[in-house]
This record gives structure tokens, sequence and C-alpha cells, in this order.
């Protein structure tokens, strides 16, 4: 079966000609892979391109493998949504590559796991987006190679470039993630059992409107507020670690839920039009005692939480 698939410019996203002068005469195009049969693996490219502050890896024929830059269901990848591409830098040094998203939870289930597979690997440096404190904190923790930072050096040529592949199928993580997170990022020592509500009052959408009254009705039943923002995954591990009862709304601040103790309960607030289930099945996998709760819909995806309701699920 022939799995390359050359993609379909949108024109009002991809400067087709940029492409071409860097590539030769054809767009870039994708490797497939069956979702079904496939075991993570380390692919060793010669002369590969690494694109943009996302790490797109293409190949000398220009061919980009979905198993290592995961279009998440999107016809057209992600890299075309640059206008431009910057002169290119070589290096002769063998590097290791990993393709990562600003999402927390993309970057911890997704990206930092890969670096388990580069373990006895012979490479130099890592190439890897540091533009957020969160992935330079845990990048840190997890490597002690020389990083170039693909937020900085944007077109790199590597004349040996070493890429793990996906270490699980997007949004769904696997046990043994999960065990590499819990390795790297609990604490030695834990403190008292805390009941803790994730506020997303700076988050830009999906936000509780009646959040003010929401934490003092919280307060009085013993569950304190936290923001996780501006916290280091090991800060958010601890807390998430400590937690005998977790509220939230569905956003990446649950992607801690793999660090709680099992039997942990979990409340997820869901807009009634929206629905993912990423954390229900994170929760099971990690014996966690899960229920959800659809609130009162709001514009842009907003909720008004019902407290009569939530407390029935609390007590």
């Amino acid at each position: 079966m022939n799995n390359r698939v050359f993609l379909k410019p949108k024109i009002l996203l991809w400067n087709t000609r940029i492409f071409r002068n860097v590539f030769g005469d054809f767009p870039i195009g994708r490797i497939k892979y069956d979702k079904n049969n496939w075991k993570p693996r380390l692919i060793e490219l010669e002369n590969a391109r690494v694109l943009f502050k996302e790490c797109f890896v293409v190949n000398e024929q220009g061919l980009m493998y979905d198993e290592i830059n995961e279009p998440m269901g999107q016809e057209i990848s992600l890299v075309h949504s640059h206008l431009s591409i910057p002169k290119p830098e070589r290096t002769g040094c063998v590097c290791a590559v990993l393709p990562s998203s600003n999402n927390y939870f993309h970057w911890m289930f997704e990206t930092l796991p890969r670096i388990k597979m580069l373990e006895g690997q012979g490479y130099d440096n890592l190439i890897v987006d540091l533009s957020k404190t969160f992935k330079a904190e845990s990048i840190s923790k997890l490597s002690k190679k020389q990083v170039i930072d693909s937020s900085k050096t944007q077109h790199l040529v590597v004349d040996k470039l070493l890429c793990p592949t996906m270490p699980c199928k997007t949004g769904h993580p696997t046990k043994e993630v999960c065990d590499y997170l819990r390795e790297h990022f609990l604490p030695k020592e834990k403190g008292k059992k805390r009941r803790i509500y994730i506020s997303r009052s700076k988050a830009s959408k999906r936000k509780v409107v009646n959040e003010v009254n929401l934490i003092d009705f919280l307060e009085r039943h013993w569950i304190e507020t936290v923001e996780l923002e501006g916290l280091s995954v090991s800060e958010q591990a601890k807390i998430f670690s400590e937690a005998e009862l977790v509220i939230g709304l569905h956003g990446a601040g649950l992607t801690n839920l793999v660090f709680c103790d099992k039997k942990t309960r979990v409340i997820e607030l869901f807009n009634p039009n929206y629905l993912n289930k990423c954390y229900e099945d994170l929760s099971n996998l990690m014996g966690l005692d899960y229920k959800n709760m659809f609130c009162d819909d709001t514009m842009d995806f907003d909720i008004s939480v019902d407290f009569d309701k939530l407390w029935e699920l609390i007590k």
C-alpha cells in the first residue's frame, strides 16, 4: 500500500513558491502510518531538515512522517501555517529532535516520554522548543544533553538526525508513559492531604463565569483554590500527589492527574456542548475515582456551575 500522500496547500496559509524553492519542484508530503498496527520506534535520517519551533522533520525527499509530527486529525499539517522559511543553518553533529506542542497535555504525554527512547543513543545535541518555562524546566530535569532551542533556530539541516516517534496515540497516554512521568516528577516527600479546585481564571477560554461565588462556596467546604500558571512541573506534581479530591473545568491543568494517588476523587466540569474523554480515560488508567458534571451553557464554551448539583457529587 502506498502511504505517501502529497499535501494540497491552503493558498491563504501556504506560500507554495517558498516551499518549492527549498525542497524542489514538489510540495511537502506526508508518510502516513497504520495507528492500529504501530509501535513507537526511533527513525534515523540523513540530511534532514528541522523546521520552526514545533520541530517539523522533513527528510531529503521532502516528506514528513505522521508518526514523528502527529497531525492530530488535521488534513493539512501545521507546518503550512507558516508563511515563510528562515534561511537554513547546517550542523555536522549527530542530533536528536523532540517535536512539540505548546499544549501542556501533549507536551507531557507525547513529547517528554520520547527522551526515554533516546537513552543509550550516541548524539550530541537535542533539538527542542524551550520557549515556555515548563518546557525548559522539564527538559533540564530529564536530559543533560546540549540543547538547540528550535524557537531560536527555526531551520536546521542535520547530517544525522535521530527522531523518536510518538510514544502513544495522541490523546491516549499509556501506562508506560504515565509511569515515566511519575518516576521523574513525583516528590520524594508529600505533605498532608488536600482538597483542591483548579481555577482557569487566567485562561483565554473555557472559564467559570460565576467563579467568585464558586470559590466562596468551596472554601466553606474546606476545598482550596489552586492556580497552576507560573508553577513548575514539579510543583504541580506535588500538589496533585497530595490531593484526595480534584475539581476542575476541562483543561490542560488536569494533565497532572497523572501524579495523583490511586482512588483520588476527580470531578471534571464540562460545558454541555463540549465533551472530551481524555481525562476520564487517564483517570481510569491511574485508578482514580472519576465523575463528570455538565454545567449551564454560556458563551464561548464558558460555564456556570450549579452549586447544589456539585455538592451532590462532593459529599
